[in-house]
């Protein structure tokens, strides 16, 4: 088990993908929010992160998702 700057325990070398906005989550791998996310969307009842793949990690680090 390693300690990875960015406060995310893992496992082995890992890259860490950074989310600054809305998207789908189609690779596994650790994933990161690297601020607030004010969503807004003609799609009232569609996710903001959308997570559509297995073996996902994702860290809110404190930020939040709005609606």
């Amino acid at each position: 088990m390693e300690y990875n700057s960015n406060l995310i325990y893992v496992r082995g070398p890992t890259t860490i993908t950074y989310i600054s906005s809305c998207m789908d989550i189609t690779v596994p791998g650790a994933y990161a929010l690297t601020n607030d996310i004010n969503y807004t969307s003609a799609c009232p009842t569609c996710p903001c992160i959308d997570i559509q793949a297995n073996n996902v990690t994702l860290n809110g680090k404190r930020y939040v998702i709005r609606d």
